[in-house]
């Protein structure tokens, strides 16, 4: 179905079915709502499930599953309409739609420069599998793509590129139930004016990469991740501001993220805003880039560790101890602490790699003989001597230990024990 330019006003939501492409022509094919009424009263179940999708909802455009058979609404092309919500009439933010986009569950589609304006959630999916946003914009809503609904959808196979989030309330984007899926080049700018969201939001997300992505005049976090594991590579950010000690720039629980070449400027107007939160078992690495800094002192909890590799290098090859306490002091982590575990070292805040690393501190023991240890600076150039001697002999052990066991590595017979 062909939009051409124009605006095209409705009172209540268009509803599309699957296997049905809409091209406009951009930003000049706009469908204007001027009501909030809401759509039909229309139920879609769920096979084996026990979920219903409601259709009766304020939306702009809506898409259908009307074969109740099917789980999905499945190859539905949109590309090049703009739709706007009432509060673009009104001016008003309570005037705003519900949703500009209402696709509760979607299967090979694709949505090609779309944008949604002057709604609470531009972009609203349940369940979306084997897609693709390519150029989607969202701006003046509370969220910009938003895909919240953990019980009943998620995704999967999910590529958004290009797309941008503006002057939103609360989230550029909110994902959870997200498996190996991807954002590229994607954009958020002017989001969490409300001071309750933030940037990206990846909640219960696995095998997730964020991709060349970017953050600009955004009040913190950046990103908050919870329950997930990504890989977040090339991100930049510019003009982020701080607000009060319950925020930090980077927020991670109970997840792990690789932070690779990214580019993490200082906070502006920092207030009482960490450079981070990393709790409940976050494994947080960051690899060849800049890390937040510019607020109070991250906090890395009992449980949580992070590791950065290839950080803030030595300004010269005359480098002093000093000069890396100062430098370690400037990244900004709450007392640095370091515990053997049976499954290796453990990281309680920060651990500075580099090619050439001054002499840091001695092992000393903090805790009555138990194998929690504690980093102090060094003193003398006899205490370096001490660690580089101790560090010989922990080599020679690992060797002897490493002949016990075999060239196999572990060291163990095979049962051939038959059964009968």
């Amino acid at each position: 179905m062909r939009i051409p330019p124009g605006v095209y006003r409705v009172s209540r939501p268009i509803v599309m079915r699957p296997y049905v492409s809409v091209e406009g022509d951009g930003m000049k094919s706009v469908i204007q709502k001027t009501t909030r009424a809401p759509g039909p009263s229309l139920r879609r179940s769920l096979p084996h499930r026990d979920a219903v999708d409601e259709y009766d909802v304020d939306c702009i455009l809506a898409v259908d599953r009307p074969d109740t058979d099917l789980k999905f609404s499945h190859d539905v092309h949109i590309q090049g309409i703009r739709l706007r919500g009432l509060a673009h009439r009104t001016g008003q933010s309570v005037d705003r739609n519900a949703y500009g986009l209402y696709a509760p569950r979607l299967l090979r589609s694709q949505l090609d420069e779309v944008s949604v304006a002057d709604v609470r959630a531009g972009f609203h999916f349940r369940e979306i599998i084997v897609s693709q946003l390519d150029g989607c914009w969202a701006t003046r809503a509370e969220i910009g793509f938003d895909l919240p609904d953990l019980e009943t959808g998620g995704g999967t196979s999910l590529t958004m590129a290009n797309c941008y989030a503006s002057e939103v309330d609360r989230w550029g984007y909110y994902l959870r139930g997200l498996s190996y899926s991807t954002l590229v080049g994607c954009a958020c700018d002017h989001a969490n004016k409300e001071g309750s969201g933030g940037g990206y939001f990846l909640g219960v997300c696995h095998g997730v990469t964020i991709t060349s992505c970017g953050c600009e005049a955004t009040t913190a976090p950046v990103l908050r991740a919870k329950h997930s594991e990504l890989v977040v590579s090339g991100l930049k950010t510019f003009g982020i501001r701080g607000t009060d000690a319950r925020s930090a720039y980077v927020e991670v629980e109970a997840s792990t993220v690789q932070f690779t070449g990214c580019r993490l400027p200082g906070l502006q107007d920092p207030g009482q805003t960490r450079n981070g939160r990393y709790e409940q078992g976050a494994d947080v690495t960051y690899v060849n880039g800049e890390q937040p800094s510019g607020g109070a002192p991250a906090l890395v909890d009992e449980r949580s560790s992070v590791v950065c590799i290839g950080e803030r290098a030595a300004e010269s090859p005359d480098a002093t101890v000093a000069d890396a306490t100062v430098r370690a002091d400037k990244i900004g982590f709450e007392a640095p602490e370091t515990t053997l575990t049976p499954d290796g070292v453990h990281v309680d805040g920060n651990a500075v790699l580099r090619e050439r690393q001054p002499p840091i501190g001695e092992i000393v023991d903090a805790c009555g003989g138990s194998a929690s240890r504690r980093i102090e600076p060094v003193q003398s150039g006899a205490d370096a001597a001490t660690i580089n001697d101790n560090f010989a002999t922990l080599c020679r052990q690992l060797e002897r230990i490493r002949a016990l066991l075999g060239e196999d590595g572990h060291g163990l017979t095979e049962d051939r024990t038959s059964d009968s």
